[in-house]
């Protein structure tokens, strides 16, 4: 299994990578010269910022998912708990008793 620090770290690489080779494809007279090479060149850049991308997409989903699962774990230690909807309910009847009388 992947962890969220690999793909992180891919995705830093990846967007490292494109950077610098977007700075040196400005620099570069030789890219110019060849059409091959000056597509093939900025093919590898798209390809690695579609990398970086892929692999934050990656991260928020997995950052949704774990929220979901501590939102769901919260309410299974909380409303879940059979003692908690007791006195939730004592309490509910409690008031609604209280507000019958002061009328």
């Amino acid at each position: 299994m992947i962890k969220q620090i690999h793909w992180r770290l891919v995705g830093g690489i990846a967007v490292v990578v494109s950077l610098v080779m977007v700075f040196v494809g400005t620099q570069l007279d030789g890219l110019r010269e060849s059409l091959l090479a000056f597509t093939t060149y900025w093919v590898v850049v798209l390809v690695l910022l579609g990398i970086a991308l892929y692999c934050a997409f990656l991260d928020i989903r997995y950052i949704r998912l774990q929220y979901t699962a501590a939102r769901r774990e919260l309410f299974h230690e909380t409303l879940g708990n059979e003692a908690f909807r007791k006195h939730l309910k004592g309490r509910s009847e409690t008031k609604s008793d209280d507000d019958g009388r002061s009328e």
